[in-house]
Formats: C-alpha cells, structure tokens, sequence
C-alpha cells in the first residue's frame, strides 16, 4: 500500500505560507496597532501647530518692539487717526513691513470672500489650527486682536507710551480672536471677541457667539515685555466671570494705574 504521509511534493507546485485564517488575525492586528497609534499622531501633530502658532506670536511681539524703536517708544495704536475710520492705518496693517509682509491681510489674519467664502488672501503669522471654513464668517478674519486697553476706543485718546507699563511681563498687548466677533481689538467685556482654540475639543466653542467663561481651551497671548505665551481660559481675567470693574483693574488688561478702569486713577491689581 501506498504511503501518503511519505510523499513528496508534486513537482512545479508551492505550499502555501499563510491560510486564510492567519491573514485574517495579521490585518486585525495591523489594524489594531493602526487604531492605538492614530491619536498619538493626531495630538503630536496638534501640539506641533500649537508651537507653530505660539512662534507666529512671537513673531509678532519682535514685530511691535521694532515698531515701539522706531517710534520712540509708543505702541502701535489700534489705528493711528483717532479723529476719523477713513484713511486710518489699523495695528494689524502698520505691523506687517517689520515682518516682511506686502500682502492685504492684517498681521495673523486671513480674509475670505463674501460672495464665494473662499480664502482670498492668508497672512504667513495666521495660527494654523485656526479654523477657516465657518459659514458665519466672511470678510476679514481677525484671528488676532490687540489690547482694547491701546486703541482708540480708550478715553484716555492716546497712543501708549512703554513709560507707562507698571507690569509689562504681566500685561497683555494682543491676543487670539474670535474671527466672527470683532474688529481687530479683544478684552474683558465681550466674551464674542476672545478665542480659546487650543487644546479645545469643542469646535462649536471656538466658532459661537459667545466664549464661555469656563472650561477647556488656551489662547496665545503677546505681552509687553516682548514674550508670547499660552493662557487657559480660566486664567483670564473676563467681565462675564470677575465683573466688568474687577476685571478691568486686573493687570492683564491694565498696563498701568491711568488705564486700570478706562482712564480712571485706581489700583491694579495682579491676580490672574
């Protein structure tokens, strides 16, 4: 009788590696490695755009400091006309050539048609975690805002003087806005003008009416001591959480005793 067991293979054919069911247990593990890795390249991925958009700040903080040298020592003014809108040159634009910028958009910020709501202009500074494609938000896109404390708003109508600042380190001179809630400008009162778009899991907080006073979220900020730096929300100073006076006296919107309350002399107070 033949015996099977000691045959030898036919000539001209392969045995097969893999069975089907080996394949199979190959892919699921592929997968399941595919799946563990996938958040771990996301969040590497978002904490590079945070250190990107956090050195676009910075960026922006060495571009205000050549302004203040070249203009003995004054900040640049939320717009450098405080008797009338037209023909005013607006601190976005008047920051853009010590940064090497001649395009159209303000310092960070971007512009979108208002007919086609596609992207029409992008400045290089813009914070690439920003999110552009909000149906609500059309025009110019004012990713960044400055201190309403140095604009033309103030009642103290004048431009700030670096003799001024009691705590520079500690008081902000811009910040991330909300490209749906203003003109260029943030503080205190408002929570539409201020953004927290980082490390915010929320894509409707960053893109609503209103901010909330509390949870989750950072935003980028350049003080006046020349460095830029992240802030959670719950660390900064807003009217709807402190109260409108309480908040205006805290020294990060106060850069000295004359601004602490819209031109009014009162202790700042730094608690934030």
């Amino acid at each position: 009788m033949l015996d099977i067991s000691s045959a030898s293979p036919v000539p001209g054919k392969t045995q097969s590696i893999f069975t089907l069911i080996e394949l199979l247990v190959v892919i699921a593990i592929i997968a399941i490695l595919a799946a563990m890795l996938l958040p771990a390249l996301q969040q590497a991925k978002a904490r590079g755009q945070n250190i990107k958009c956090l050195n676009n700040f910075g960026q922006i903080d060495k571009a205000n400091s050549l302004y203040m040298d070249d203009n003995k020592g004054h900040l640049n003014p939320y717009k450098n006309n405080l008797e009338t809108w037209n023909g005013a040159t607006y601190w976005g634009k008047s920051l853009n050539p010590y940064v090497g910028y001649t395009g159209t958009s303000y310092i960070g910020c971007a512009d979108k048609s208002k007919t086609t709501m596609q992207i029409t202009s992008r400045h290089p500074l813009l914070c690439p975690t920003r999110e552009l494609n909000n149906p609500e938000v059309k025009g110019t896109l004012y990713a960044v805002g400055i201190n309403v404390m140095f604009s033309g708003y103030s009642s103290t109508k004048c431009y700030s003087h670096n003799s001024s600042f009691s705590t520079p380190s500690r008081s902000v001179h811009a910040g991330e806005a909300r490209m749906n809630g203003g003109d260029g400008y943030i503080g205190p009162e408002g929570a539409r003008r201020l953004a927290f778009p980082h490390n915010n899991p929320n894509p409707e907080d960053q893109q609503s009416a209103e901010a909330l006073p509390a949870g989750p979220g950072s935003a980028n900020f350049v003080f006046l001591d020349a460095h830029a730096a992240a802030v959670k929300r719950d660390k900064v100073p807003l009217a709807i959480r402190l109260g409108s006076q309480a908040s205006y006296q805290q020294t990060f919107w106060s850069f000295s005793k004359k601004h602490a309350t819209w031109g009014s002399i009162c202790k700042v107070v730094d608690t934030w």
